[in-house]
């Protein structure tokens, strides 16, 4: 049986160092890519709340959807959404 030299184990021990060190650098890359996806998911998900702001106010009027506005500012947020689901 052959006997492994402390150069055999430095070369196995910096080869594990290199793939962990890739292993790593995927990572990092993977989670700045889930970072730029969220920021894209929210930039998407607060145009789509204009349009759909712009969809209500159209369809009541400025003066109407103004003042739902302001008493909805008034009030806690869940109890204008239950006043304006008809709850």
């Amino acid at each position: 049986m052959r006997q492994h030299s402390r150069s055999d184990w430095t070369v196995q021990e910096s080869q594990m160092v290199t793939k962990v060190e890739r292993e790593k650098a995927a990572l990092a890359k993977a989670e700045a890519a889930v970072a730029e996806k969220k920021k894209l998911i929210a930039k998407l998900e607060a145009e789509e709340l204009e349009k759909n702001l712009d969809k209500a106010i159209k369809s009541l009027g400025k003066e109407d959807a103004l003042a739902i506005l302001e008493a909805a500012a008034k009030l806690k947020p869940e109890t204008a959404i239950k006043r304006l689901n008809g709850s």
